[in-house]
C-alpha cells in the first residue's frame, strides 16, 4: 500500500527473526513505530530484513541515513532502496 517512487532506508538483513528481535532490543534509539520486517527467499534459506520509514525523496532518506546514531552499525552499512524493490522481494516469498 505504499507508493512505489518511496523510498526506505534498509537496516540488516539477518539469517533468522531472532536476530533481528536482538538487534532493535539492542538499538533504544530505533523508533519502533517506523520500523519494518519482511522476509524474502534466498537459495535455499529465508532471509529477514529491517527497515526504516517511508520517505517521499531520495534526499531525505538519505538525509536521515546519513544522521542515524546506531551502536550495531554505520550509516554506510545501511542501503537506501527503492520501495518498488522492496515490493518485488517481499512478492516472492510468502510472509506471515
Amino acid at each position: 500500500r505504499q507508493p512505489d517512487k518511496a523510498f526506505t532506508i534498509q537496516l540488516l538483513t539477518v539469517s533468522s527473526r531472532a536476530q533481528l528481535k536482538e538487534f532493535v532490543a539492542s538499538e533504544p534509539a530505533l523508533p519502533l513505530e517506523r520500523l519494518a520486517t519482511f522476509r524474502y527467499q534466498n537459495g535455499d534459506g529465508l532471509l529477514y530484513v529491517l527497515t526504516l520509514g517511508r520517505f517521499d525523496t531520495l534526499e531525505d532518506a538519505y538525509r536521515v541515513r546519513d544522521a542515524l546514531a546506531l551502536n550495531g552499525l554505520d550509516a554506510s552499512d545501511t542501503w537506501v532502496r527503492p520501495l518498488t524493490d522492496v515490493k518485488r522481494s517481499i512478492r516472492t516469498t510468502l510472509q506471515d
